[in-house]
């Protein structure tokens, strides 16, 4: 499973993939950034970069979709169950889920520290008692018996 965790400034997740009770990979991408002439966005404000938790092969919907802009409208695969922080700038970021059994995805504006995935109460407690998303993701691997792996981190440019 995954763990990831916005601090305002940075996005973090660990690493690790599992298929059925089973670790796969310890150095799994899950952060993920336009190709260089790409635009992403969500609801017409242009997205830096995003991680994301859930099925394999989400991340290619989900990027193929911010490619187009993802609206309310937006219809995903009814297969496809993720979750992931799409980031547009310094404490400013969409949560992005996909919903049971439907085609249709729920998105919402954060503008404070805030966590998804198997960890995200370890990494949420962690980022109000002080730590940084990257703290916070190794207080989860600790803590998680679903995450685990490398960190990998994403901070926002101080000038954009």
């Amino acid at each position: 499973m995954t763990t990831i965790a916005w601090d305002g400034r940075t996005l973090a997740t660990d690493g690790q993939s599992t298929l059925n009770g089973l670790v796969c990979s310890l150095t799994e991408q899950k952060i993920y950034t336009p190709a260089e002439h790409e635009k992403w966005k969500v609801n017409g404000d242009e997205v830096l970069a995003i991680a994301i938790s859930g099925d394999c092969g989400a991340e290619y919907e989900l990027r193929d979709k911010l490619a187009k802009g993802v609206t309310y409208e937006t219809e995903f695969s009814s297969d496809s169950r993720f979750s992931a922080i799409a980031i547009r700038g310094p404490f400013q970021a969409y949560g992005i889920s996909s919903q049971e059994n439907s085609t249709q995805i729920s998105f919402y504006p954060l503008t404070e520290h805030c966590a998804v995935g198997t960890g995200a109460t370890v990494a949420s407690t962690a980022m109000k008692l002080g730590k940084t998303a990257i703290e916070a993701i190794d207080v989860a691997i600790e803590m998680d018996v679903y995450s685990g792996g490398n960190v990998q981190a994403y901070t926002v440019p101080f000038r954009l």
